[in-house]
């Protein structure tokens, strides 16, 4: 390779390299200035705090209910799940259904009785009438 054109492509790289050089050191005269280092010298350790979160108390717990009301509303939520099943059964034409849960509501019949009646009451719309209706006719057998 002939000497002038080493020299420039020389020319160009040297100042590629000094303008680069002078970027890092700008840049890095703006950071934290280094620690000198020398052979005693060991870095100092960095103590950070780290700020101290408070999570609330919890809420106390709610009181429970007596026992007596617990199984009361359990007996209730039984009953009317029961008598939604029968209701379904006999709006949908389910005999079999219909006929076991029947059984079922025979323990507290009067209870079931009184659940068709006010939904007979309560019915708006013709089919919602014409369904408690027929509930109400078939706890009645």
């Amino acid at each position: 390779m002939n000497p002038s054109k080493v020299l420039k492509l020389a020319i160009p790289a040297a100042g590629i390299l000094l303008i680069g050089g002078v970027v890092l050191l700008r840049s890095r005269s703006s950071e934290a200035p280094l620690p000198a280092a020398g052979p005693s010298s060991k870095p100092a350790a960095v103590r950070v705090e780290r700020p101290v979160y408070s999570s609330p108390l919890p809420p106390p717990p709610p009181k429970l209910a007596p026992a007596d009301q617990v199984a009361k509303g359990m007996e209730d939520a039984r009953l009317q799940s029961t008598y939604q099943n029968f209701r379904n059964a006999v709006a949908s034409g389910n005999t079999v259904l219909e006929d076991a849960l029947r059984k079922v509501l025979a323990r507290d019949r009067q209870a079931a009785l009184k659940m068709a009646q006010d939904e007979v009451a309560r019915a708006n719309a013709p089919l919602d009438r014409e369904i408690a209706a027929k509930t109400l006719e078939s706890l009645r057998k």
